[in-house]
């Protein structure tokens, strides 16, 4: 005996369909606004063309929360003015042409400006991966939308290691000149042992 759905069933089911419709329809805009076509192989990545002026920070973000719902990531941009959200670019690959991939994160950091790199969370390589700020301090203007934005892990700082690589550079020349005088002092003695009179010359001239 078959049984019959319930009202509340019915509607649960109704807006399950919907959000799915929702869903699929805005990946295929973002898709298409991003010049980007389905494929046997997935979604091939955005391929930049003389005759799309699209800037990458108007394209909108994907919706992974449901109309109404708050995105969780974004209310703490309501409650201090010292959150900054921040857009990142991954280093490209593969075709010199090809654009680089534009993610967005979140800092309390006040220092970190356009062309920083900033360590962020990822699923690969022990969690953690390197990238370079391309934009600072975007408003939000959609809090219920737009996907779930994480926190910059911290800026990557290389004066240290720069400052200590140029001190081991004025080590390295300075090893150099002892060496080479040693050198000198060591083929001036086995000179004189071997040719004494050679120190009484004396040379003349400019």
């Amino acid at each position: 005996m078959t049984r019959e759905w319930t009202d509340r069933e019915e509607r649960e089911l109704a807006e399950y369909r919907r959000r799915a419709a929702n869903q699929e329809w805005l990946s295929r805009e973002r898709e298409h606004r991003q010049g980007r076509k389905r494929t046997d192989y997935g979604v091939s990545p955005p391929i930049p063309s003389l005759d799309n002026d699209i800037d990458p920070f108007e394209m909108g973000q994907p919706k992974i929360y449901s109309e109404g719902t708050m995105n969780n990531s974004k209310q703490i941009f309501l409650v201090s003015d010292k959150v900054r959200q921040i857009a990142v670019a991954y280093q490209p690959s593969g075709r010199k042409d090809q654009a680089p991939e534009v993610t967005y994160f979140k800092t309390m950091n006040p220092d970190i400006a356009v062309d920083d790199l900033v360590v962020i969370p990822t699923d690969t390589r022990w969690n953690h991966t390197v990238v370079k700020v391309i934009k600072v301090d975007i408003p939000i203007d959609d809090f219920d939308g737009g996907s779930h934005l994480k926190w910059i892990l911290d800026k990557v700082d290389t004066s240290a290691a720069e400052a200590t690589i140029e001190k081991e550079k004025q080590m390295l020349e300075q090893i150099q000149v002892a060496e080479r005088q040693r050198r000198q002092r060591e083929l001036k003695e086995k000179l004189l042992e071997s040719a004494p009179d050679v120190a009484a010359i004396t040379f003349n001239g400019s």
